[in-house]
């Protein structure tokens, strides 16, 4: 009975982690959906249904230059690098095969509302904070406002601690992203013997 508990709550604690990462997969969609949405509003091609194929095409070009590079950078950095980073952590070894539960979360995310997607917005903020004061807000906080107060003395001692615990979690993401390659290309050469399989 005690073994039969121990694989009940193994399979409740895998099935609760996979929910997790679907949800962070769909807050991913979502956010990747809304920021195509204000792309086409933002872009002023849209508005100029007569002009030529040249200046639309050259319209959308200098949006490209000045829209992109204020949008995409903030969002890969606060959002989307630490939620791949989270991704990581929670599921080094679970590689997608197939379309089948992208298809899925796709047909929900359809028919979200905006309120919805806000949310979800909001939940992949969330999620990617930890990661995003531990690689910019910390690193930020310490040259700002600890190594000045800190005493000459115990500068370089302090100094080397804090780098040191910093290389400390890249080296361990680090060696999660090699263990998930690893993973990958297994899973790559397996399909390369045997139809994709639906996971359950």
């Amino acid at each position: 009975r005690r073994v039969h508990g121990k694989a009940e709550a193994k399979a409740e604690k895998k099935r609760k982690r996979k929910e997790q990462m679907d949800q962070i997969f769909a807050n991913m969609e979502s956010t990747f959906n809304t920021l195509g949405k204000a792309l086409l509003f933002l872009l002023p091609a849209r508005s100029l249904p007569g002009a030529s194929p040249g200046r639309c095409a050259l319209a959308w070009a200098l949006s490209c230059v000045f829209v992109l590079p204020l949008m995409t950078p903030p969002l890969m950095v606060v959002l989307l690098l630490p939620s791949l980073f989270v991704l990581l952590v929670l599921r080094t070894k679970t590689i997608e095969r197939d379309t089948v539960k992208f298809v899925a979360r796709a047909k929900v995310l359809a028919q979200e509302t905006k309120a919805k997607s806000a949310l979800r917005f909001g939940a992949l903020f969330l999620t990617s904070l930890p990661l995003f004061a531990i690689a910019g807000v910390i690193p930020m906080v310490l040259c700002v406002a600890v190594y000045p107060s800190v005493p000459r003395a115990r500068l370089e001692v302090t100094v080397r601690v804090t780098i040191g615990l910093q290389l400390l979690a890249v080296t361990a993401f680090q060696i999660l992203g090699t263990i998930r390659a690893a993973k990958t290309n297994a899973e790559l050469k397996k399909l390369l013997v045997e139809p994709p399989a639906a996971e359950n």
